[in-house]
């Protein structure tokens, strides 16, 4: 069933899941940024799309004197830079697992493409196509780090890179004496490369750095400032919110621009490049400009209700309202749910070049792989590595619902999801 060209499942998530939960989560911060007298916001793309739009409409609404910005950035604009600042963190970064990896695109991370690229990858002595293995990328940070031809590219490349970061973020951020980053969080890595940059490009102490975040998954580093949490964080309230998927909502978010690739001046003033966007893989169901619309209107509907600036008198009952709403989405999707977001291209990558749907119908036998019973009971590595499905599973929920197994199934994927959170989150 369509809405004018729209699906209607996209239509009612949005205004029944997606826009209560992004403004729960902003009417947060409105409200602690006012109790601190910070005065601007920094939202960072992509995520900060739909929060900043959001923010805009409440702070006019409520007459409050905060101005909301919009910021673009990534991993990897900001994690180039930070070879020249602190080389090992950065080669840390650079040589992360994800989906795929080849050395060819650890190189990409640095701005080394080509020719170059196959140079370095024959003097470390390795395919610079083939997939890697987790455990592989250990021993190509050591003979990366160890090739003079790299160090000598890589500088050459944050050098351009850094200077390029360090204008745009100056322009943007330098005339801000109280500010706040705001973002969804997960890991903090992005408020640590903010810090190490805004340290060299204007002058700001890494530990006066303010974060604003859905959640994380782990405790930020106070050498690199504050990070608030609204859902949950490492150190409280994790274990409540088992089902949670962190890749979903990123597509919840999602902006309707590409990945911001670096920095460029033009016509006197420093601009983003970014990346083609992923929009156009989408469900023509999809529709990223009707989404921000319809969640500005929840939030501007919403002040109308409550006429009155509330102080944070409300947060309590938005934080309830936010995680019934996601986790209603998250863990329990229904068939129309799973098969418009799980249809949404997704990347755990540092670029869009190799992406998968957010999820995917299952086998039995990638179901089973997926389950309790084979992945602890059953320890044969074998056997788990003959039915391993060919790529990850981002939204575990959506996948079991799209491949229609019965109750037990989704009982035994789900108590292997709960252990997860339990060991490792």
């Amino acid at each position: 069933m369509k809405t004018k060209g729209i699906d209607s499942v996209f239509l009612s998530v949005t205004a029944l899941v997606s826009a209560p939960s992004i403004a729960s989560y902003v009417i947060w911060i409105l409200s602690d940024a006012v109790r601190r007298n910070i005065k601007t916001l920094f939202f960072l793309a992509r995520d900060g799309l739909i929060p900043c739009n959001i923010a805009k409409a409440l702070c006019k609404a409520w007459n409050i004197n905060i101005e909301c910005k919009y910021l673009y950035c990534s991993r990897v604009a900001l994690r180039l830079p930070l070879y020249l600042l602190v080389r090992d963190y950065a080669m840390d970064k650079l040589c992360s697992s994800t989906y795929k990896v080849t050395v060819a695109d650890i190189l990409a991370r640095a701005n080394i493409f080509g020719e170059q690229s196959k140079a370095i990858a024959k003097e470390i002595d390795i395919n610079p196509c083939e997939p890697l293995k987790k455990h592989q990328l250990a021993d190509i940070k050591i003979k990366l780090s160890a090739s003079k031809t790299f160090d000598c590219l890589a500088t050459v490349n944050a050098k351009a890179a850094l200077e390029n970061t360090k204008g745009y973020l100056g322009q943007e951020i330098s005339s801000s004496k109280s500010f706040a980053i705001v973002d969804t969080g997960w890991e903090g890595s992005i408020q640590t490369c903010i810090a190490y940059l805004l340290e060299e490009a204007i002058g700001v102490p890494k530990n006066s750095v303010i974060g604003y975040y859905l959640g994380m998954f782990k405790l930020g580093n106070p050498q690199f400032g504050e990070y608030n949490c609204f859902l949950f964080s490492s150190a409280k309230k994790l274990i409540k919110f088992i089902g949670f998927s962190n890749n979903l909502t990123e597509c919840l978010f999602a902006a309707d621009h590409g990945m911001t690739l670096g920095y460029e001046q033009s016509e006197g003033k420093w601009k983003p490049i970014l990346a083609k966007s992923e929009q156009a893989l989408c469900s023509s169901a999809w529709d990223s400009y009707k989404q921000i619309e319809l969640c500005v209107a929840y939030a501007e509907s919403f002040a109308k209700v409550n006429s009155k600036w509330q102080k944070g008198d409300l947060t309590r009952e938005l934080l309830t309202l936010a995680k019934r709403l996601l986790l209603g989405l998250m863990a329990k999707p229904t068939l129309d749910e799973a098969r418009l977001y799980g249809a949404i291209p997704f990347s755990d990558g540092m670029t869009v070049d190799v992406s998968t749907s957010l999820a995917v119908s299952m086998s039995p036998e990638q179901l089973e792989y997926k389950s309790l019973s084979c992945r602890v009971i059953d320890k044969s590595k074998a056997r788990r590595r003959e039915i391993a499905p060919e790529q990850p599973v981002y939204w575990v929920n959506g996948a079991l619902t799209l491949s229609g197994c019965g109750a037990l199934k989704k009982l035994d994927a789900r108590l292997l999801d709960i252990l997860y959170w339990v060991l490792y989150r």
